[in-house]
């Protein structure tokens, strides 16, 4: 960030065999595209398949490298072998097919901001596109969360990463409040349909009850028309019981 140190190790390996035992690094130097560069002027002795690291230290300035790009840079090396035959050897940091794609980026607070609250953004939307809600309410928030990271990109490409931080930070605040409906949305139909699975349990118990009461009484009746069955041929035998020892008349 403007302002703050940037560090960089650079590490320096021999494996010329060819310029001896041992060779001299004389200086390393780390050069921008502005032009800006950076020396570090000391001998140091190498042997044969042995490395050195070399530790650059600077401010890093929008005032010297812009914020408005990422910077290549490149780093040479000054080497002397033991005759003190002389030459430089380089290694370029950009973007191509043959070198590492490392670059240097200074960004102002804001842009720093810009850069976290996107990714934070960006990481909410791949995961969780607005279409993958399944509630009106949270798929309308997660669209109007898309609404505002385009306009905070269209702040970005003017440099306006004060406008564009408040529109990223509405964004990421939009998609966070679609999460929260989602979930209390979905929180609300699981209630209501265990409520319902409840509800037609405890109608299917009272049905299941009515039901053996109603069992109940028909057998309670079964029984009472077998006793009074009963009954009936109970006073069957005391009648005939009562006609056999009546006094017959003359």
């Amino acid at each position: 960030m403007n302002g703050t140190t940037a560090k960089l190790k650079v590490p320096v390996y021999d494996d010329n065999s060819w310029l001896g035992p041992s060779i001299n690094i004389t200086a390393v130097s780390l050069v921008f595209d502005t032009g800006y560069n950076i020396t570090l002027s000391s001998v140091v002795n190498l042997t044969l398949y042995e490395s050195h690291y070399f530790d650059f230290s600077f401010t890093a300035d929008t005032n010297i490298l812009s914020n408005l790009w990422a910077h290549t840079y490149t780093i040479y090396v000054d080497v002397q072998d033991n005759s003190g035959w002389k030459y430089d050897d380089y290694w370029v940091r950009a973007w191509n097919y043959y070198y590492p794609s490392y670059k240097f980026v200074v960004y102002l607070p804001d842009q720093k901001a810009v850069v976290d609250l996107s990714m934070e953004y960006y990481s909410y939307r791949s995961s969780y596109p607005p279409y993958s809600f399944q509630t009106v309410s949270a798929r309308l928030l997660a669209t109007k969360a898309d609404a505002e990271a385009t306009t905070a990109q269209k702040f970005v490409t003017l440099g306006n990463f004060t406008e564009a931080k408040t529109h990223y930070q509405a964004a990421v605040s939009l998609y966070e409040q679609a999460f929260d409906a989602e979930k209390e949305k979905g929180t609300a139909i699981e209630d209501a349909e265990l409520n319902a699975t409840i509800d037609t349990a405890d109608a299917a118990l009272k049905e299941a009850d009515a039901a053996m009461l109603q069992a109940q009484a028909t057998m309670n009746q079964s029984y009472g028309y077998i006793l009074l069955g009963l009954g009936f041929i109970l006073i069957g035998i005391g009648a005939i019981i009562y006609a056999a020892k009546k006094p017959k008349t003359s």
